[in-house]
């Protein structure tokens, strides 16, 4: 049996493009890990994986939760994909938008930063 490869944590993971990066790391034999508070994605599309991924139901903001996941999980990369992007619902909640888009971001890169995690992909769209 191959040994699994590097860790990856996937904040947002339990969205739709978290779902296929999940299969692709499952697939290239990595260890994985989703963060994810489950307000906009579904625990189903991490349930789909079994055993192969780890789960954290937790908030990009809570700077405390967010280093116990990465410091249990221990991943050599974080991909963040958490974010509040549906454009009715940003209008609708600007303050709230704002917090978890800016400060959430904050908070897994300075995370990893002080924990020594060397990569950390940040992905964002304009549309």
């Amino acid at each position: 049996m191959q040994a699994k490869k590097d860790g990856i944590l996937i904040t947002g993971g339990a969205g739709f493009i978290g779902r296929a990066l999940l299969q692709v790391s499952v697939d290239n034999r990595c260890r994985v890990a989703v963060y994810d508070n489950l307000s906009f994605g579904s625990k189903a599309n991490v349930d789909a994986f079994g055993d192969a991924i780890a789960f954290f139901r937790e908030d990009i903001r809570d700077e405390a939760a967010f280093s116990r996941a990465c410091r249990s999980f221990n991943p050599e990369r974080v991909i963040h994909l958490a974010a509040l992007h549906f454009i009715p619902y940003c209008n609708a909640h600007p303050e709230e938008t704002l917090d978890v888009n800016v400060t959430g971001t904050h908070t897994v890169l300075q995370t990893c930063a002080s924990l020594g995690i060397k990569t950390a992909v940040f992905a964002s769209t304009g549309a």
